[in-house]
């Protein structure tokens, strides 16, 4: 099967407090019956949707390794809930988490008969991930956190830090935006933009794959604003305060960690990974930021991942 060849489908997932079976929409690239544990991937935004990681469907056309997507709940083509929107007992990490799991158990990569699982996530999914193998789940093998934050307060930061590096007169820009919060005005998203460039993307132009996940942003922002808020700078949601350090010294499997030398998520940001996941790998990737995976670093990226989950 090459790279664009895929199968796909919806896996039901149960939740108490929705009166409806909600899905959950999967992508898998290569075999996951035989060979090699597949890779789940887990993406970030939050609700940004699988798209922008489609990238790593390579690795089962060069490492024969299995690659599954998904979105989370309320984004792309999972079941959206809109009628949730502010609702931050309702949207959080540990919802996510579940969602994950019970994926697992409907695609039965946790069984007896299963060569069990990798698990790879991105930004705010590696926070998910984390968290989620800090339960010790059985069938998990090895685990990538990749430009992820340890916390999104640490997340914050970070980007506190990189802003102050923009000239003054963007900074000035950024202080009057998140003074006034005015997310709209011209002047903000020229500067946003500019911050994006360096930070966030370094690619030029943007990948098709930004601009899908920007559109499902646009389409329902749900998710995004009642886990997060309306600006990268405005962290008011559900997100605000969480974090796993407490469980992260339960992750029982190897673990790479990986970012990029300009990322969003600086090496202060990783720290809770250094000092807590025991025999945690740590790479950062030169010239690269938050999308490494996308940008003229993408090779390297991809044989960092490929070669960790492939070796003895």
């Amino acid at each position: 099967m090459a790279t664009d060849q895929f199968i796909e489908g919806k896996a039901p997932f149960d939740i108490p407090s929705i009166d409806h079976t909600c899905e959950t929409y999967y992508k898998v690239f290569g075999d996951v019956r035989e060979g090699a544990p597949p890779i789940i991937v887990v993406h970030g935004g939050p609700g940004s949707g699988h798209n922008y990681l489609l990238a790593f469907r390579k690795l089962w056309d060069r490492y024969k390794l299995p690659v599954i997507f998904y979105d989370q709940i309320g984004s792309a083509r999972s079941t959206h809930l809109p009628y949730k929107k502010y609702d931050k007992g309702f949207w959080t990490i540990e919802l996510l988490v579940e969602q994950l799991e019970s994926l697992i158990k409907n695609l039965h990569l946790d069984n007896e008969q299963s060569t069990g699982y990798y698990l790879l996530g991105h930004s705010v999914g590696g926070m998910i991930s984390s968290c989620f193998a800090s339960r010790q789940p059985k069938g998990l093998k090895k685990l990538v956190l990749a430009n992820a934050p340890g916390s999104v307060d640490l997340h914050m930061y970070g980007m506190d830090l990189w802003r102050k590096e923009m000239p003054d007169e963007t900074q000035q820009v950024f202080d009057e935006a998140i003074r006034t919060r005015d997310w709209k005005a011209q002047s903000y998203l020229d500067a946003l933009t500019a911050f994006n460039k360096k930070y966030w993307c370094r690619a030029d132009p943007h990948p098709d794959e930004l601009q899908q996940t920007a559109n499902n942003h646009a389409d329902d922002s749900t998710v995004t604003e009642t886990m997060w808020g309306r600006s990268p700078f405005e962290l008011v949601g559900s997100l605000k305060g969480w974090n796993c350090f407490s469980e992260l010294h339960k992750i029982n499997v190897p673990t790479l960690l990986y970012n990029g030398q300009w990322d969003i998520e600086r090496d202060e940001v990783l720290v809770p990974y250094v000092e807590h996941v025991q025999g945690i790998r740590k790479v950062t990737i030169e010239g690269a930021s938050h999308m490494s995976h996308l940008e003229e670093t993408q090779d390297k990226v991809l044989e960092l991942v490929g070669s960790f989950f492939t070796e003895e």
